[in-house]
């Protein structure tokens, strides 16, 4: 199955916006409309990810133009959020640490995981953060202090913020 489109209707309410989905019972919302429409997708891929879970067929979307405006409905616009089922999994060879794996199967038990759910599920919320991260980045002036770019975590340093701070925690790891 390919993705799917499915329309949204975006509505100004007295502390932002809000989102819904015409097809499904689901949501998002936020004081802008970037945040409800980033809520809205995550909303979306949660409640289609745990149909599929719970063996139900995501529903087809109803095209867009189709959908019927409501009466009490302050509509600001519509838009269609794209959902993209997981596909196959497959199998990786991965290099860890030795007590992060352990770590790692610790928590995963914990939470009821396997090791490559628990991964999995990981590298999903660090994926949607670093979304969220760069959303609320690009919304700062380029004179905040904050407005660089974070760089990737370094497997030694865990260091994030470009100058002389990167410099003098990659001179500890060594």
């Amino acid at each position: 199955m390919g993705a799917l489109f499915y329309p949204a209707i975006i509505e100004k309410t007295a502390t932002g916006y809000a989102v819904s989905f015409p097809d499904l019972a689901c949501g998002g919302a936020g004081e802008t409309l970037d945040e409800a429409v980033r809520d809205a997708e995550q909303g979306l891929d949660a409640h289609l990810d745990a149909m599929r879970a719970e063996g139900q067929a995501p529903p087809e979307p109803t095209p867009i133009n189709r959908v019927k405006a409501e009466k009490d409905v302050d509509e600001v616009a519509r838009i269609v959020v794209r959902y993209e089922p997981p596909g196959q999994s497959i199998r990786l060879n991965i290099t860890m640490d030795e007590i992060l794996v352990k770590r790692v199967d610790a928590a995963a038990e914990r939470l009821g995981f396997t090791r490559s759910g628990f991964l999995a599920e990981a590298a999903r919320r660090y994926i949607v953060s670093m979304i969220a991260d760069r959303a609320e980045a690009a919304k700062r002036p380029a004179s905040a202090p904050h407005a660089k770019e974070k760089l990737s975590r370094g497997a030694k340093t865990g260091a994030f913020r470009e100058g002389t701070q990167v410099r003098k925690l990659h001179r500890r790891a060594k």
